[in-house]
């Protein structure tokens, strides 16, 4: 059985433990209550700097927001004049040059209006082509765009099996006819077929003759 000492020896620990422990409890509410008051304090200063500057940050504000508003502006302004260059038959290079353009923004605009790039098989070369065309009833114009280069040529409808005809110059016509290389013939003429295709007559197949794009 514990002595009357021992038992006044426990109660004074715990009293002690206890008045440790509010201590410490009471040292870090101190803390937490002048790290507040610090960020409070911090807080008040930077509204006040915040009111004395209002000019100054509303200023710098409009500017970044102005030259941002601006250059989206112009970009907008870019992009509507090259379209309408690209449709009337200027080509992707013409039109950056004549807009002193980024490439890219140019060959973003080309395809929004049809145009799409073309690889030229066996070389390390490539160009931009679209086609258009204007319907004159049974027959019409397809219009090429390749490069720089623009050429027309007439289709019409045609004796079963075939159901259209584009025709085209011969090998020994082509240059002085279209301007375009040679050598970029076929390419030209595979582009003509498969766009005619694929904007006219869906599903259909196509051949390439001497002088004409048979369609059936």
């Amino acid at each position: 059985m514990e002595q009357p000492d021992d038992i006044a020896a426990i109660m004074q620990k715990m009293l002690a433990d206890n008045a440790t422990a509010a201590n410490n409890v009471v040292a870090v509410a101190r803390t937490e209550r002048e790290t507040a008051a610090a960020e409070r304090t911090a807080a008040r200063q930077a509204l006040l700097d915040a009111q004395k500057n209002a000019d100054k940050l509303s200023a710098g504000f409009y500017k970044k927001y102005y030259s941002r508003l601006e250059k989206d502006l112009g970009d907008s302004l870019t992009r509507d004049f090259a379209a309408r260059l690209l449709r009337i038959g200027k080509s992707p290079d013409e039109v950056a040059a004549l807009l002193d353009a980024p490439d890219p923004l140019i060959a973003e605009v080309a395809r929004s209006v049809g145009y799409v790039p073309v690889k030229l098989a066996g070389t390390i070369e490539a160009t931009t082509a679209r086609a258009t065309y204007e319907d004159q009833g049974r027959g019409g114009y397809l219009q090429l765009y390749w490069g720089q280069h623009t050429c027309r040529f007439w289709f019409e409808a045609a004796a079963h099996p075939a159901l259209l005809l584009v025709e085209i110059p011969r090998e020994e016509q082509w240059e002085a006819q279209t301007s375009i290389p040679l050598a970029q013939r076929p390419h030209a003429l595979q582009f003509m077929a498969e766009s005619m295709v694929a904007d006219q007559m869906p599903g259909h197949r196509y051949r390439i003759e001497v002088n004409s794009i048979v369609i059936f």
